[in-house]
């Protein structure tokens, strides 16, 4: 008889876990859903400012729109690494093998589940260095290694987000080269 009344609120607290659970997801997912509907006007505004630009003689002459032969294709699979994402992530790879079928694919993986996916289906991957990028925090460093000479002035404030510093590491030296962008930085040029 204490066996079933252990097992039953066993069940019991299983309900209740999964009942807080479901309540956090939807409120994740609430906002989720508000930041998608606030982006959307700009999205149509950008939609729009390409098809106008694609229907240019000028675009139609570019080496950009013309159509080309895909060779190789790399594929950047985001995976999650943490709680309920099973579901998830078969999806990701579901897809991203449907959409590779017939093509010379590369993965890119990002996330340690991502990685593990294509190592054990020895898929050519193109870096695992995203591997344990779910062990990053808020306040954690993360380096961009050899982005190319574009990398800062491509960068953009979308969002209002700052740009970070540009450090310049030899050996165990190192120099701030360009510093950290602050919200003042961002916003001085607003007038109202």
């Amino acid at each position: 008889m204490n066996d079933i009344k252990a097992r039953m609120k066993s069940v019991q607290s299983t309900m209740q876990i999964t009942k807080a659970m479901e309540l956090v997801a939807t409120s994740k997912l609430r906002r989720a859903k508000e930041r998608v509907e606030k982006s959307r006007f700009f999205h149509e505004v950008l939609a729009d400012a390409i098809k106008t630009i694609q229907n240019t003689r000028e675009a139609g002459d570019s080496v950009w729109g013309a159509p080309r032969e895909e060779k190789n294709v790399l594929y950047i699979v985001m995976a999650g690494d943490r709680g309920l994402a099973g579901g998830y992530n078969a999806n990701v790879f579901r897809l991203t093998e449907k959409l590779s079928q017939g093509k010379n694919a590369i993965y890119l993986p990002v996330g340690k589940k991502a990685v593990e996916y294509y190592r054990h289906r020895k898929a050519e991957i193109y870096t695992d260095v995203y591997e344990y990028i779910a062990d990053m925090h808020v306040g954690d460093t993360l380096a961009v290694l050899a982005t190319g000479a574009y990398n800062y002035s491509m960068a953009s404030n979308y969002n209002r987000i700052p740009r970070p510093a540009m450090v310049a590491v030899k050996g165990s030296e190192k120099k701030v080269i360009v510093r950290r962008e602050t919200y003042e930085d961002i916003i001085k040029n607003d007038i109202i």
